[in-house]
């Protein structure tokens, strides 16, 4: 037990140091958004829980409690990068710490630290921790439900750690229903470390006590909903959207080409190596008669739920693709990785010590790398590589090939789509653009309407001053149907952004009605003044608002329509 506590708190030393070098050499960690029109993001982020409601309050983002909470009572009273800071740090510490005990209780403190130490510094858990408050709840609290199964299995009283595998599977659950895609084998983690003279009643009791934790939670979560005057049953229309979304062709793939997808999607190799190690792990169980529960049953965990989404998205819907819930699959899929490398033999400590050192670094030089672009012909040898070096895992050389490929698969494994940002452009200027973004909230919240409208200036949007005026719309999910090309009421034909309207066609359809409210947001001052100018070339007139300066040079003003 000591020589376990000693191991993670030597890997949350490791972990922590490796992730700060990386958050302060790549300023986008932390900040992955970037401008893209993202409901998922914006929502509990860029303001308080009840001007989300106010704005749109049939969101489904709003009922998400175990995402959302606290964070969208706690952003409003923070500066947005001391707020995303504090996000981002509290979930990869947490996360981290329940998966490195995980890690450590399967495989000991070896082979455990290092599967923990992969997986929390891996750019593929950063960005998701640097996205979306719902990705990072998700692989959090799947984290936990795993560590908690571990936990409330080897303990003499299980009956505390059932419950609160019942109550972490029902955070799962309300932050968004297809988690359990990911960990519903999950509770087979049971059988690794269970030590009772009955396992399988034993499994049946934990179960029903993890059922009550699950009702307790909701239960709890149903009453905070009655008591902030929202719906008692909060979650049913989540419910009812995923018996519309299960149906075929509601979120078309964006590569339905799979041959196409396997090529770009970076999760792609990493997967298919964690499912040929665990095919290795029951091979080798099966040829040697040699089974430790230990390593076994986290390849058991794995396959189910890697067969599942892999048939899912075969079938048309849309799981893996984009990285939109595919993070939710990496707890599991490095708990295989772990189960691969605890077939090699037995490290000594200099060796283990060694090899940590090195593969901290390349964790440190892959996270604060820009601009790679690692091709699959690089990615799926490399892969192949650490299922050939498992497969020979009684050779007694090949521990150290083995913690080098899956190193070297995980370093070269980027993330794309979401949580990719921080490595494929510059960061420095993602701060930035929330501080403007921010500062600009601050000013239109206030003065926010119903069914106000947003006249941008309307850049091309691959030059950062083009970023600000394109993204502030974003963050009331307004995503391209505001007019751009300030002070313009027609849009040049160069240089402008092609996926916005302008003020003129905006007009014309009846939309620019008397009494509507309208935010500008261009560089420049006395942008009120000049929209003033510009709507009489349409016949319409203003009355002005209020203006004010931001950061870069910009400016947001507020004007309502007269006539």
């Amino acid at each position: 037990m000591g020589s376990s506590r000693v191991a993670w708190a030597a890997t949350m030393v490791i972990v922590v140091v490796v992730v700060f070098i990386a958050f302060n050499l790549n300023h986008g960690i932390g900040y992955a958004n970037g401008p893209a029109c993202d409901d998922w993001y914006y929502f509990g982020i860029f303001e308080d829980y009840w001007n989300s409601v106010s704005v749109a309050p049939g969101m489904y983002q709003i009922i998400r409690y175990s995402a959302v909470l606290p964070w969208s009572y706690v952003a409003p009273h923070l500066s947005t990068v001391a707020f995303h800071d504090l996000k981002f740090w509290a979930h990869i510490l947490l996360t981290s710490g329940l998966f490195t005990y995980a890690a450590i209780k399967l495989y000991g403190s070896r082979v455990g630290a290092i599967t923990a130490i992969l997986f929390s510094c891996s750019t593929l858990v950063l960005g998701s921790m640097s996205h979306d408050y719902v990705t990072g709840a998700g692989v959090l609290w799947a984290s936990a439900a795993i560590a908690a199964t571990l936990y409330g299995a080897s303990r003499d009283n299980q009956l505390p750690g059932a419950f609160a595998v019942g109550a972490f599977y029902a955070l799962c659950v309300y932050t968004h229903i297809p988690i359990i895609l990911f960990i519903f084998a999950v509770p087979l983690l049971f059988f690794a470390v269970s030590k009772r003279s009955n396992p399988i009643l034993s499994f049946v009791r934990f179960n029903i006590v993890g059922l009550v934790g699950f009702a307790v939670a909701s239960l709890g979560l149903a009453a905070f909903s009655w008591v902030i005057g929202n719906n008692f049953y909060f979650y049913s229309p989540e419910i009812y959207a995923v018996f519309i979304a299960v149906k075929p062709g509601f979120y078309a793939r964006p590569t339905p080409n799979n041959f196409e997808w396997f090529k770009t999607d970076t999760n792609i190799a990493f997967f298919v190596a964690a499912f040929g190690v665990s095919l290795v792990a029951l091979a080798r169980a099966i040829i040697f008669r040699d089974v430790d529960r230990r390593n076994l049953i986290p390849t058991l965990v794995y396959i189910p739920a890697a067969v599942m989404c892999f048939a899912w998205e075969f079938s048309g819907q849309v799981v893996l693709q984009q990285n939109v819930y595919a993070p939710w699959m990496y707890p599991v899929a490095f708990l295989a990785c772990g189960a691969g490398l605890s077939q090699a033999p037995r490290l000594n400590i200099p060796t283990t010590v060694i090899i940590t050192c090195l593969i901290a670094i390349a964790l440190c030089v892959a996270a604060t790398t820009i601009g790679v672009n690692i091709g699959a012909k690089v990615r799926y040898p490399v892969a192949l590589a650490f299922i050939m070096f498992a497969a020979l895992a009684i050779w007694r050389y090949s521990a150290v090939p083995l913690y080098a490929s899956l190193a070297a698969l995980v370093c070269l494994t980027f993330p794309t789509g979401y949580g990719a940002l921080p490595w494929f452009i510059d960061g420095s200027n993602e701060r930035r653009l929330y501080e403007i973004v921010s500062q600009a909230r601050r000013f239109i919240v206030p003065n926010y309407k119903a069914g106000a409208a947003f006249w941008i200036s309307g850049r091309v949007r691959d030059e950062f001053p083009s970023l600000p005026p394109v993204t502030i719309p974003r963050t009331f999910l307004e995503c391209s149907a505001y007019p751009g090309a300030f002070p313009s009421v027609v849009r040049p034909t160069e240089a402008w952004d092609s996926s916005s309207t302008d003020l003129k066609t905006l007009s014309n359809s009846g939309k620019l009605t008397k009494g509507r409210r309208l935010f500008i947001i261009a560089p420049g001052d006395d942008i009120a003044a000049q929209a003033s100018e510009a709507l009489k070339d349409i016949g319409r007139t203003v009355r002005q608002i209020g203006e004010v300066k931001i950061s870069d040079g910009f400016s947001v003003a507020a004007v309502d329509v007269a006539d």
